[in-house]
């Protein structure tokens, strides 16, 4: 959803500097006080001898933007167990290519390139007018 500036309305908030022993049910339960929250999790270690402990830092969805906006208009510097929680409405994360993706991207350039230079250099058999290179393309792919 858009907002009248044209600009994409956030409804996620990115939570940072979460005191240790705070679980997501507590950090649920505070800005559920705002606004319905559709969803909320920290972020937690994967690995190590640390694995299963917060990171000390999550993201809290709300059902509607403008709880997202209060919440961070009221909560942020809010203390939580003796730590100010940082708060910042949440951007999507930009997509990052895989090694297979670019490898694919890389390949169909090519083909792209193969079949551009064919066309440029084809001549059509019964056409009188051989066409546009755009054509003869089109042409080759078809095959």
């Amino acid at each position: 959803m858009d907002d009248e500036d044209g600009e994409k309305q956030h409804d996620t908030l990115f939570v940072r500097n979460v005191a240790r022993g705070v679980n997501e049910e507590e950090l649920g339960e505070l800005f559920g006080d705002i606004g319905p929250v559709k969803e909320c999790f920290l972020v937690v270690e994967k690995n190590g001898p640390k694995k299963g402990t917060s990171k000390g830092y999550g993201f809290v969805k709300f059902a509607l933007a403008d709880d997202c906006s209060e919440a961070l208009s009221k909560l942020s510097g809010h203390v939580l167990n003796g730590k100010p929680l940082l708060l910042e409405k949440a951007g999507r994360r930009g997509y990052k290519p895989t090694k297979e993706s670019k490898k694919k991207e890389q390949k169909k350039i090519k083909r792209d390139d193969i079949f551009s230079r064919l066309a440029s250099q084809a001549t059509v058999v019964g056409e009188e007018d051989s066409g546009s290179v755009q054509k003869k393309e089109e042409l080759l792919r078809s095959c």
